[in-house]
């Protein structure tokens, strides 16, 4: 999941271009991103609101 999402994001490669270089479909790549796309928010929102508790 995390060098599908990089190669996405960090190398900004497109779907298929990822897809042609793993040798996987275009929807576990499209899911992979999604998936990781959901842990970043889940992880973002714990860490804004340990701040908001630190701020206060």
């Amino acid at each position: 999941m995390r060098e599908v999402f990089e190669m996405s994001r960090k190398q900004t490669r497109t779907y298929k271009e990822i897809t042609e270089q793993l040798g996987t479909s275009e929807e576990t790549v499209k899911k992979q991103v999604s998936g990781a796309l959901k842990v970043l928010r889940v992880k973002l929102g714990v860490l804004i609101y340990i701040l908001i508790l630190i701020h206060y």
